[in-house]
């Protein structure tokens, strides 16, 4: 019998401007080739990129359709064939934070600590057998410069001169080709990694990571990996108004994975196949049944017969910000065209008889659209996978429970849904509604006001007032979601899952002057202080507890500053050159091993961050605020249909 939460972890965004870099092979890091400012038969493109020659030739993307994306001059893994407009850029690292790379990708005991060798492989040769590159890197602030290179073989050089503790930026440019065989297959790899990472891709501090804090029934979420929010997937336009197949728009394994195309559904296999963990794939909200059919395809060739697949469409189509809301407005306009609200509304939140919130709206119309589109998903996964290996999602909002249950009934989706997917955050007020920032400026909160306001928005009983607003405690949500599941016959073998979650002390950008220099100031105060590894763990337990089977942990909302010690370093734990483990990473690493619980109001940490205000303060109280009882609460009997 489950006796713990199942934690899975949401991948963050690769980018060759963040640590969160998985390849061993940097070139695979990078976005496409591409060029700057662009004239192409009249038209002046902002950014143009090589596409392998599977994509039509000369498809448009971007807001305003800036960019363009080529394929008629490019070899078959989307380098350049020839130099027709200019050279071309790839970047393997660009605005790096100081010390990234050497989180990942340490100094050898065969480096000198400041020139790491790399091997830059290829085939192929510039124009005349020349070297084809000019390999630019800097470190730091400091000016770019060229890299010391020394000829292997044929086709292989290693390249030296960079101190991986400081590099910020190393670029690839391409000044020369052959046209009759042009430099293709690029890689660049540190020597340690020379021999192995074409058999084993991915960095190992990635794997651990992935790894150390989440369990074996714990799945690994990649919408940020699909680049699901703003992937040119799905957007794209023939320039000459021609239709092309959508799913031929793909991108394979043998390009660069670092743009806006997001990474290889079979990349995303084999990585879930690295860490042993469950997949959790995002489909973009535009793709249509065939590209459906050859992402399925291609996860059920790469991925571990023992591994399940999470399906879910998009995310987060409930939400009306951008740039989420670019799916509703598209589901809604689905929608008007196949029937409008006669065809799609959310049964009982949308009910003609009583009059209630009838006639449904544009938005509640796009959110029926949505679940029948899943619906048509989970059909098409059905094809190439059994039951037992998949996980047919449905993501909602934690705060709308009836409308939950509306777009299970829509279409008698509970047929079809294995996991209605929420999304329990906690502290998104303090820094995002004006009123609760306002008030924790005024009444002077110190981190033992944060951490009891933390611990009481999981598990207080009553919502919780801060100022003149209040939010409410997972406690109620969670449970609320799970008795409403539980409550029906037709529901009652739905999972509540979570797709993210955790802390939310992002400060908006509506939240200004002095308030806002408070805010960051407070919870910065907490970046390294231990009381969030204890905290994580509570957060996981008390969600196992209130029904919750599986969770997804979302851990890079953590902007708390603009030095060197930003939320990037969530992703790999230890800071460089700290030592410092980071708390979110103890904590979750800690849930993952079953370590019991201490206390939910340990002693702060002030160490080496400054996690408290220097004396006694006056802390702040919450309704009903639930303190676990000793020894630990890995053990305490489930809470499900009683709030206590």
């Amino acid at each position: 019998m489950q006796t713990t939460l199942n934690l899975g972890l949401n991948t963050g965004t690769i980018g060759y401007y963040l640590p969160n870099t998985p390849f061993k092979d940097l070139i695979k890091n990078s976005p496409l080739p591409w060029r700057d400012n662009v004239t192409l038969s009249g038209v002046l493109y902002r950014r143009l990129f090589y596409v392998p020659p599977t994509f039509p030739n000369e498809l448009s993307g971007n807001v305003g359709g800036d960019h363009i994306y080529i394929s008629a001059s490019s070899t078959e893994d989307g380098f350049p064939a020839s130099l027709a407009y200019g050279s071309t850029m790839l970047y393997a690292l660009n605005e790096f934070p100081v010390g990234g790379l050497s989180a990942i990708c340490p100094p050898s005991s065969t480096d000198e600590p400041d020139a790491a060798v790399f091997h830059l492989l290829f085939d192929g040769q510039g124009e005349g057998g020349a070297f084809p590159f000019r390999i630019r890197c800097s470190e730091g602030a400091g000016s770019l410069f060229d890299a010391d290179r020394v000829e292997v073989s044929a086709g292989e050089w290693k390249v030296s001169g960079m101190d991986t503790r400081t590099i910020t930026r190393l670029w690839v440019q391409t000044n020369s080709i052959d046209e009759a065989d042009p430099p293709r297959n690029i890689r660049l790899v540190h020597q340690d990694y020379r021999d192995n990472f074409e058999a084993e891709p991915f960095f190992p501090e990635m794997v651990n990571y992935y790894q150390s804090m989440t369990t074996s029934g714990g799945p690994v979420r990649n919408m940020k990996w699909a680049r699901t929010n703003e992937s040119q997937f799905g957007i794209l336009s023939s320039v000459h108004g021609d239709s092309f197949d959508q799913s031929a728009t793909l991108l394979p394994t043998s390009c660069p994975q670092g743009g806006f195309f997001g990474i290889s559904y079979a990349y995303q296999a084999q990585f879930a196949n690295a860490i042993d963990r469950d997949l959790w794939i995002n489909i973009h909200y535009k793709a249509d049944d065939a590209t459906v059919s050859a992402i399925a395809s291609i996860i059920a060739t790469e991925l571990d017969s023992d591994k399940k697949v999470y399906v879910e469409l998009g995310n987060e189509w409930w939400n009306t910000a951008f740039p989420y809301n670019t799916q509703r407005f598209y589901f809604t306009e689905q929608a008007e065209a196949n029937g409008g609200a006669s065809v799609y509304y959310l049964p009982e939140w949308n009910d003609e008889e009583a009059d209630l919130r009838w006639p449904p709206t544009e938005y509640a119309q796009g959110q029926a659209y949505g679940v029948q589109r899943s619906i048509d998903i989970f059909k098409i996964f059905a094809e190439y996978f059994s039951s037992e290996r998949v996980v047919n999602v449905l993501a909602g909002q934690l705060a709308q429970r009836d409308r939950n249950k509306g777009m299970l009934l829509f279409s008698s989706a509970y047929n079809y849904v294995d996991a209605l997917a929420v999304n329990p955050y906690v502290g998104n007020i303090l820094g995002n509604q004006t009123a609760a920032a306002a008030a924790i400026e005024s009444e002077q909160w110190t981190s033992d006001d944060l951490f009891a306001y933390m611990y009481s928005g999981v598990s207080a009983t009553a919502r919780i007032p801060v100022g003149s607003t209040e939010t409410e405690p997972l406690r109620i949500s969670v449970s609320e979601t799970y008795d409403m599941l539980q409550a029906s016959s037709e529901f009652e073998n739905i999972d509540v899952v979570g797709y993210e979650g955790g802390h939310h002390l992002n400060v908006a950008a509506g939240i200004t002057g002095t308030t806002r220099t408070y805010l960051i100031d407070l919870v910065g105060s907490t970046k390294y202080d231990s009381r969030w590894a204890e905290w994580n763990q509570y957060f996981c337990s008390s969600l196992y507890d209130y029904g919750m089977v599986t969770h997804a942990h979302f851990v890079d909302i953590s902007d708390w500053s603009d030095d060197d010690t930003t939320g990037s370093w969530e992703w790999y734990g230890v800071i460089p050159f700290h030592g410092v483990q980071t708390p979110t990473r103890t904590g979750l690493e800690a849930y993952a091993a079953l370590v019991p619980s201490p206390s939910p109001s340990p002693s702060p940490d002030p160490s080496p961050g400054d996690s408290g205000s220097g004396s006694t303060p006056t802390v702040r109280s919450y309704p009903n605020y639930a303190v676990p009882p000793s020894p630990g609460i890995f053990v305490r009997e489930r809470i499900r249909n009683t709030l206590l």
